[in-house]
C-alpha cells in the first residue's frame, strides 16, 4: 500500500478553530511533558485517514517554550520525505497549540524491539531500518535541519513496520551553514561522543555525530546492548 499524499497548509500562521469542527477524537495514544497526543479522523469522510493531533496547553508556557513549541511545527511543515513522519496543519484552539501529523500504525521502534522479546532481527531487517534512518537524516541535514534526540522512542513505522518516520522534533533546530548547535540536549545514551566530550563543530562536520548515534541505535535494535558513555 502506497503512502498517503501529505496534504498541507499553505503558509505558516495562527488560526484558531476546534478540533470538533474537523476532526473526531478517538483516543489518547500519548502523553507527554507538555501535552496529550489524541488519534483522530476527519469528520463527514468515509474511510477517512487518521491523523495524530497533538495538544499542548498554552496555560504556564513561558514564551520561550511557546516559541520552541510553535519551531516544532514550522520544522515538519519544511519536511516532506518518506522517512519523516508528514505534517497536516497547525493551529490554536481551546486555549492549546495543536499539531496535525501523519499517523504511524505501526508505532514505535522501542516498541518492535520489545515486541521481539530478545530475538534478534537478521542482519537485511537491520540493515534495511539503518539506511531508512540515514536517508532521512540526509534529507534533514540537505535543509540544514539538526534532530537532536534521535532515539528509538521518536523512529515510528509505517503499519507494516516495513518503513520508518523519524518524528519528535521538539529539540531540533535548523542552522546556517556556518552554525554550531552548541547546546547539550538529547537522551545520554544516544548522545555522540563529540556531544559528551563537548566538542561542538559546524553543521556539516555536525553529520558525523549523528552517525555516531545511529550507530547505537543498530546495537539496540541488534539487541546487543548500548555504548556507554
Amino acid at each position: 500500500m502506497s503512502e498517503p499524499e501529505i496534504v498541507r497548509s499553505g503558509k505558516f500562521q495562527d488560526r484558531k478553530m476546534e478540533i470538533e469542527d474537523k476532526f473526531e477524537k478517538l483516543r489518547v495514544v500519548g502523553r507527554g511533558a507538555f501535552g496529550v497526543c489524541w488519534l483522530c479522523k476527519k469528520k463527514g469522510e468515509e474511510n477517512a485517514e487518521k491523523v495524530i493531533i497533538k495538544m499542548i496547553p498554552l496555560h504556564g508556557l513561558s514564551t520561550k517554550e511557546e516559541q520552541e513549541i510553535k519551531g516544532e511545527a514550522d520544522l515538519l511543515r519544511k519536511m516532506k520525505h518518506p522517512m519523516i513522519i508528514g505534517y497536516y496543519d497547525y493551529f490554536t484552539c481551546a486555549e492549546s497549540i495543536a499539531i496535525v501529523m501523519q499517523f504511524a500504525e505501526g508505532g514505535t521502534l522501542e516498541n518492535l524491539i520489545r515486541d521481539q522479546r530478545g530475538v534478534h532481527f537478521s542482519e537485511a531487517t537491520v540493515l534495511k531500518y539503518f539506511t531508512q534512518i540515514l536517508l532521512g537524516l540526509e534529507y534533514m541535514h540537505s535543509l540544514n535541519i539538526v534532530h537532536r534526540d534521535l532515539k528509538t522512542q521518536n523512529i515510528l513505522l509505517n503499519k507494516k513496520r516495513t518503513l520508518i518516520k523519524l518524528s519528535d522534533f521538539g529539540v531540533s533546530k535548523q542552522l546556517n551553514t556556518r552554525s554550531v548547535a552548541s547546546t547539550l540536549i538529547g537522551t545520554p545514551n544516544y548522545l555522540s561522543p563529540e556531544m559528551v566530550e563537548g566538542a561542538y563543530k559546524p553543521f556539516l562536520q555536525h553529520e558525523i555525530g549523528h552517525l555516531g548515534a545511529g550507530l547505537r541505535l543498530l546495537r539496540a535494535v541488534h539487541g546487543i546492548g548500548l555504548i556507554s558513555t
